[in-house]
């Protein structure tokens, strides 16, 4: 049969002739409530804390109640299908209120970083955990790889960060998280590192590069603190 594919936050699901090898996707938060894909190392996301991987902050809420509760006023179709609430897919969701229906890639990903058909809007995302050792999304996309693809920068926004937005007062509005309100979530020292080069915002945001990009050529950067 020809192979059936879509698109996912992590890695693109293929579906292959029976006897070849399959890619394993990161299509949704876990596969059966178990310690696979993004549970495997962030672990149950309806637990009551949550302990950030990158700083060691432990939070006083989970992640769950951070998303739905305090970033989404309740709204449940911003990450979750019509009907039941499991599987969470990373790229499909109903669509919350003004939302479109793309779930965690609402606010973990850019539409400008999608440049290849299976690609999605993570580049970001995935360069962000190859800077932290964690390879296995190279398995399936190039852009995984900083020495292949160069996302946007810090400064461009997810979909979900669009305001005004009546709906969902408390979301992250400015990748660069100005005065450290927005993106870290209860009392944590940084934000997100959207463009996954591994400096978090206002200290990427504040990077100003004469050749307008984030390119090999370093001769003519600048640093500039407004």
């Amino acid at each position: 049969m020809a192979p059936t594919r879509f698109r996912a936050l992590g890695f693109a699901v293929v579906g292959v002739v029976a006897g070849a090898t399959a890619a394993v996707a990161y299509d949704r938060y876990s596969e059966n409530h178990d310690a696979t894909n993004c549970r495997a190392c962030h672990g149950d996301f309806l637990a009551p804390t949550y302990t950030s991987l990158h700083d060691g902050q432990t939070w006083s809420t989970g992640l769950h109640d951070v998303h739905r509760t305090v970033m989404l006023s309740g709204d449940c179709a911003a990450c979750h299908t019509p009907g039941p609430r499991f599987p969470v897919y990373t790229r499909v969701s109903g669509g919350g209120t003004g939302l479109l229906p793309i779930s965690c890639a609402g606010c973990h990903g850019r539409a400008e970083d999608e440049n290849q058909p299976l690609s999605g809007y993570g580049a970001g995302l995935r360069q962000h955990h190859y800077r932290s050792y964690v390879f296995v999304c190279t398995t399936c996309h190039d852009d995984a790889d900083p020495a292949n693809f160069s996302p946007v920068a810090e400064e461009i926004a997810p979909p979900y960060y669009f305001t005004p937005d009546p709906a969902h007062p408390a979301k992250p509005t400015d990748p660069c998280n100005p005065g450290g309100t927005g993106e870290n979530i209860d009392g944590g020292p940084q934000g997100l590192d959207n463009d996954g080069d591994g400096f978090y915002d206002a200290d990427d945001c504040t990077r100003i590069f004469a050749d307008g990009f984030e390119s090999g050529d370093t001769s003519r950067w600048s640093i500039t603190t407004p």
